[in-house]
């Protein structure tokens, strides 16, 4: 495999403050692409990711920060099942509201597993 180092993109060290928001959008944005398009996004601050297969990684909802407590209690209630592991991936930090929704449909943040 290859790849092309000769591009022109600011480094990490040139994004600064900036670079976990740069990480953020494109980890949004492959998984996106990844999906292609077989999982339609549950909102627009949230994109779903349900294949079935047995890894949290392959079952997960990825929501924005700004993502109300409804819109996203809404957006995790396809994961909610016995047959495959599941994750719920937040692009930025969880507040109060996200974590009590998140966390009164089972899961657990992942500091305490």
């Amino acid at each position: 495999m290859a790849s092309n180092t000769s591009m022109d993109r600011p480094s990490t060290q040139q994004l600064g403050e900036h670079a976990s928001d740069a990480i953020k959008d494109h980890f949004n944005l492959l998984l996106r692409d990844y999906s292609g398009g077989a999982s339609s996004p549950a909102s627009p601050g949230c994109m779903m990711l349900i294949t079935g297969q047995p890894h949290p990684l392959s079952n997960l909802c990825i929501a924005s920060g700004s993502v109300s407590g409804d819109e996203l209690e809404a957006s995790i209630s396809p994961l909610i099942d016995d047959r495959f592991p599941s994750a719920v991936v937040l692009l930025d930090e969880t507040n109060e509201t996200q974590a009590t929704r998140i966390e009164s449909k089972g899961f657990v943040p992942v500091e305490r597993m």
